[in-house]
């Protein structure tokens, strides 16, 4: 019986520490729980945090690269701007130089077209033998008068043999008065230049040149070269420079010719620089 009770009274006290050992269990876990909620709520509040400043985060780096992009953005609208208003200035520059040129080139043409309106009609003027040698005396005249006081200088002056000059220089002795013969052979150097190619033709317009020269050249000399009155030499005016240019290019025997009989050939340069000297040789023997 003892037995019995002692062995009830084991159960019993077995299933009284059952019981408290499980309801220590449970508050336990309850405990666990409470203590799992409140890390799980710290985590969530955490996670709150970090995405918020994250989303913070995110809209300051848009916000920067946006204001990057703009500013980008401005620069090259800025620098395309730039780069098109220069194109533009230098297209216009380039435009109103184009515009001048084009202006002085149809005033060259024009100034060309008149020039040939001039040569025609001064070949119409020197086919004429007559027109031709008053052509050469109002060139001459010109000359002498724009370089030379009129004291210098007389028009078709008439010498001791009868032959009328030009025009004569009055210069002291040494070297004494100088003739000028503004009557050159024209046609002769008109039909050297119409024989073109022809090599039969431009021969013979050459020796027909160069005979008409020549004839001249002694014409001078025999007319205007006196002793005692004028000076050794004379003066052969031609009033064109082509004609100078062609006889000291392709008739140089001609030019020698001409010095051993002192007559100096001058085109309208030559002439010009000749009277520039004897207009400072006349300022000299004044001021002596």
């Amino acid at each position: 019986m003892n037995i019995v009770i002692l062995a009830l009274l084991v159960i019993v006290a077995l299933i009284a520490g059952f019981a408290a050992f499980s309801l220590l269990k449970i508050r336990s876990r309850a405990g666990e729980s409470e203590a799992l909620k409140s890390e799980l709520a710290r985590l969530t509040e955490n996670f709150a945090a970090s995405q918020r400043d994250m989303e913070e985060r995110l809209k300051a780096e848009q916000r920067a690269l946006g204001e990057r992009l703009h500013e980008r953005e401005a620069a090259f609208n800025k620098t395309l701007s730039d780069g098109l208003q220069d194109a533009t200035k230098k297209t216009l520059e380039s435009m109103n130089k184009v515009e001048v040129r084009l202006a002085v080139i149809d005033k060259a043409q024009a100034n060309i077209a008149d020039l040939s309106g001039q040569v025609v009609s001064l070949q119409n003027i020197l086919s004429n033998k007559q027109a031709r040698g008053a052509f050469g005396e109002i060139q001459l005249n010109d000359l002498v008068r724009q370089v030379l006081p009129p004291s210098a200088y007389s028009f078709q002056a008439i010498l001791s043999n009868g032959k009328r000059a030009d025009c004569l220089l009055d210069l002291p002795n040494p070297p004494g008065a100088i003739a000028i013969d503004a009557k050159f052979p024209l046609e002769s150097y008109h039909a050297l230049q119409a024989a073109g190619g022809d090599n039969a033709a431009r021969t013979a317009a050459e020796r027909a040149f160069r005979d008409a020269m020549q004839k001249h050249i002694k014409d001078i000399s025999g007319r205007y070269i006196l002793a005692g009155e004028t000076a050794d030499a004379a003066l052969m005016f031609l009033p064109s420079e082509a004609v100078y240019a062609e006889l000291h290019a392709n008739f140089p025997a001609v030019v020698d010719e001409s010095y051993r009989a002192r007559v100096f050939i001058v085109s309208p340069t030559t002439l010009w620089a000749t009277l520039n000297t004897v207009r400072a040789i006349l300022k000299d023997v004044r001021m002596k």
